[in-house]
C-alpha cells in the first residue's frame, strides 16, 4: 500500500503540474477532454489498478466530452448550412440582377437602334451636305443659279413627286446615260424637302462596303457596337455581308410601320450607281434581295426604292420578276414652226422626219388646222438636254460669270460636237475656248474608243484574236450606225433635238454575230442601251469619233482584213492534219465510219509512176 500511495501521489503530483502549465500559459483551446485524457494516460499508464471509485468518475467523465462534441458539431453543421444558404442566396441574387441588366441592356439596344435609324430620316441628309453648292461667285453647273434652275426638265416633276411620297406604290428605275443629270434631279428632289424621310446611297461593286454605305445611310452598326456579343461564343456579327443587309432592312421596315401608324408617308430609300454591282453571282443575289424587299414595300406602301443606273443589264435583271417596277422614261417634246401648205413645203417635212422615225424610233403625229399645219409633235426617249436649252443655258451663263455675249453660231458649233450632255456642257461653259472645249472632249471620246476596240489588220497575230474579236465587233457596230444614218441623211437637227441613229438590240447583236460583248460596251461607255432596247452611241461626241473613224480613207478595207484574218484563224483551229508517213510498201488508212450505212474510206499512196 505504501508504494501504491506513493505512485498515485507522483501521478497526481505530474497532473497538476500539467494543468498548472496549462493555466499559466493560457490554452483555453485544449479541452477537458484532453485533459481526461491525459489524467487517465498517465494515472493508468504505468501499471495497476484504478483506486475504487475512479472507473465512475471517468465514464461519468466521457459521457460530459462525448456530449460536448456533439453539441460542438451540431453547431458547426448548422454554420455550415446558414453558409451554403447564404451562398446559394447570393448566387441566385447575382445572376438575378445580372440577367435583368443584360436583358435591360438588350432591350435598350434595340430601342436605341430603332430610334437612330429613325433619326436618319429627319430633315437633312448627308448626300445634301456633299452636294451643296459652294460659295463661290461662279456656280460649277449650267443649271444652277442662286438656288434656282435655269433648267427645269420634264422628268423633274415626277421625281419630286416620288420622293415627296406623293406618287406611291410602286418602285422606280431610273436608266440612262453617264452625265445626263439622272443624280442631280435626285439631289434637286430632296433639297426640296430637306432630305425628310429619304435616305440616299452609293452602290459598290463589293458587298461589304454596299453594306457599311447602307449601314450609314441608315445609321445602323450591324451590331458591331453590341457588348452582348463579348459573352457568346458567336456573335451577331459572325455571318456574311448579304445577311446584314437583310437585317438592315428588316430595322427599315420597322421603322417604316411606325411612320405609318402615326400617319406618315412612304419612307424613300435610293439606291446611285446601281450599275456598279458586278454582273456576277453576287451582285445578282444582291439585287434580287432588294428587288424583292421594293416589291414587298410598294405593295404596302411602306418604302419607295429608287435604283439610279447607268447600264442596261440592270433594267434586264429587273425586269424579269418585276411586277410593281416603273421605269423613268425620259420624253421630251419637239415641236416644228407652223408649215403653210404653199408648194410642197408642207409635203417635205412630214415626209423627212417620217423617214427618220425607224431610225430613232420616235412617235410621228401632226395635226391640221384650216389650212395651217399646227405643231408637229414627236415623243421619243432621249437623255441629253434639247438644243434650245442648252444653248439657253450656255448663253446665259457666258453672259452672267464671263462677260460675254456669244453669237449663235459659236453656240451652234458647240452643241453639234458635245450634244446636250450635262457633263460637257458644264466643261464648256467654264472654259475659256468653248469650241476648243468642245474639240478636246470629243478627242478624248475618240481616243477612249480607239484604245478600247481598234482593230490590227490582217498581220495579227493569232494569240490576240479573243481581243479582236471584241473590238473588230464594236467597229462593225459603228460602222453598222454611221451607215443606217448616211443612208437617212445627214445628221438632223428637229427643231430643237440632236436625233442619233439608233438599232434595236436583237438586230444589233445580230450585225455583231455575237450577243455578249453588248452588255459590257454599255459598261465602259461606247454603246448605250436605253430601257426600250435600243442601241445607240452613248454621246454625240462617241457618234462624231464613229464618223471620223469610219469615213477615213481604207477604213473599210482594213475592217474586212481584220474579219478574214479572224475566220483565217479560226478555220485553222479547226482543222485537223493528218501525216502520210506511214503510207510506204503499199500500207494503207482504213477509215470507219458507221456500218448501217457503209461508211468508210481508205487512204493508199501512189508512187508518182
Amino acid at each position: 500500500m505504501t508504494l501504491y500511495a506513493a505512485y498515485e501521489r507522483q501521478a497526481m503530483s505530474f497532473y497538476v503540474s500539467v494543468r498548472t502549465v496549462r493555466d499559466a500559459l493560457g490554452m483555453q483551446a485544449v479541452t477537458r477532454a484532453h485533459s481526461a485524457l491525459f489524467k487517465r494516460y498517465y494515472v493508468n499508464g504505468f501499471g495497476g489498478p484504478s483506486m475504487p471509485g475512479q472507473l465512475s468518475q471517468d465514464n461519468e467523465k466521457e459521457t460530459k466530452v462525448t456530449r460536448e462534441e456533439s453539441r460542438l458539431q451540431r453547431i458547426r453543421a448548422s454554420e455550415t448550412f446558414f453558409k451554403m444558404l447564404e451562398s446559394a442566396a447570393t448566387t441566385i441574387v447575382s445572376l438575378t440582377v445580372l440577367g435583368l441588366a443584360g436583358y435591360g441592356y438588350h432591350r435598350y439596344y434595340k430601342y436605341l437602334v430603332l430610334q437612330k435609324m429613325q433619326k436618319a430620316f429627319e430633315p437633312g441628309d448627308p448626300m445634301l451636305e456633299l452636294a451643296r453648292q459652294s460659295t463661290e461667285r461662279t456656280p460649277t453647273t449650267v443649271l444652277v443659279e442662286d438656288d434656282g434652275s435655269w433648267i427645269r426638265r420634264s422628268e423633274q416633276e415626277k421625281i419630286d413627286r416620288i420622293l415627296n411620297g406623293t406618287d406611291r406604290g410602286h418602285y422606280h428605275l431610273l436608266i440612262g446615260e453617264k452625265g445626263t443629270g439622272k443624280s442631280s434631279m435626285l439631289l434637286d428632289a430632296m433639297q426640296k424637302v430637306n432630305g425628310e424621310g429619304i435616305s440616299m446611297l452609293e452602290a459598290h461593286a463589293d458587298l461589304e462596303i454596299f453594306r457599311i454605305r447602307l449601314g450609314k445611310a441608315l445609321d445602323y452598326e450591324f451590331h458591331e457596337d453590341y457588348i452582348g456579343s463579348l459573352f457568346s461564343i458567336r456573335g451577331p456579327r459572325d455571318t456574311t455581308a448579304l445577311l446584314d443587309i437583310e437585317r438592315a432592312f428588316n430595322k427599315l421596315e420597322k421603322i417604316a410601320l411606325k411612320r405609318r401608324n402615326t400617319g406618315g408617308g412612304p419612307l424613300v430609300l435610293i439606291i446611285n450607281s446601281t450599275h456598279l454591282l458586278r454582273d456576277d453571282e453576287d451582285g445578282q443575289d444582291l439585287l434580287e434581295l432588294v428587288q424583292q424587299r421594293a416589291e414587298q414595300w410598294a405593295a404596302s406602301n411602306l418604302v419607295t426604292v429608287v435604283l439610279n443606273s447607268d447600264d442596261y443589264w440592270v433594267y434586264e435583271r429587273l425586269k424579269q420578276y418585276a411586277t410593281r417596277m416603273e421605269v423613268l422614261y425620259v420624253y421630251i417634246n419637239l415641236f416644228l414652226p407652223r408649215a403653210r401648205r404653199t408648194g410642197s413645203n408642207y409635203a417635205i417635212l412630214p415626209q423627212q422626219y417620217m423617214a427618220f422615225c425607224p431610225l430613232v424610233g420616235m412617235e410621228f403625229t401632226c395635226s391640221m388646222r384650216g389650212g395651217d399645219a399646227d405643231f408637229t409633235t414627236f415623243n421619243r426617249p432621249v437623255l441629253d438636254l434639247p438644243k434650245n436649252q442648252a444653248v439657253a443655258a450656255l448663253a446665259t451663263y457666258r453672259e452672267k460669270f464671263k462677260g460675254e455675249n456669244p453669237p449663235m453660231g459659236i453656240l451652234e458649233k458647240v452643241y453639234d460636237r458635245i450634244g446636250g450632255r450635262l457633263s460637257y456642257l458644264n466643261q464648256v461653259a467654264r472654259s475659256p475656248d468653248m469650241i476648243r472645249a468642245a474639240d478636246e472632249i470629243c478627242q478624248v471620246e475618240k481616243t477612249w474608243f480607239l484604245n478600247k476596240c481598234w482593230i490590227l489588220g490582217e498581220e495579227m497575230d493569232d494569240d490576240v484574236m479573243d481581243q479582236q474579236k471584241y473590238a473588230s465587233a464594236a467597229m462593225v457596230l459603228a460602222k453598222a450606225l454611221v451607215d443606217q444614218e448616211q443612208e437617212v441623211g445627214a445628221k438632223l437637227h428637229a427643231g430643237d433635238c440632236d436625233l442619233l441613229p439608233q438599232i434595236p438590240l436583237h438586230r444589233a447583236r445580230q450585225i455583231m454575230t455575237r450577243a455578249d460583248f453588248i452588255k459590257d460596251y454599255d459598261h465602259i461607255n461606247i454603246f448605250t442601251i436605253d430601257a426600250q432596247a435600243m442601241v445607240r452611241a452613248d454621246s454625240v461626241p462617241m457618234m462624231n469619233a464613229f464618223r471620223e473613224i469610219c469615213n477615213e480613207e481604207g477604213f473599210e478595207e482594213h475592217l474586212q482584213a481584220t474579219l478574214d484574218r479572224i475566220s483565217a484563224i479560226e478555220s485553222l483551229g479547226r482543222t485537223r492534219e493528218i501525216v502520210a508517213k506511214d503510207l510506204v510498201a503499199g500500207a494503207v488508212y482504213k477509215i470507219k465510219g458507221r456500218s448501217d450505212r457503209d461508211e468508210g474510206i481508205t487512204v493508199q499512196m501512189k508512187s508518182p509512176d
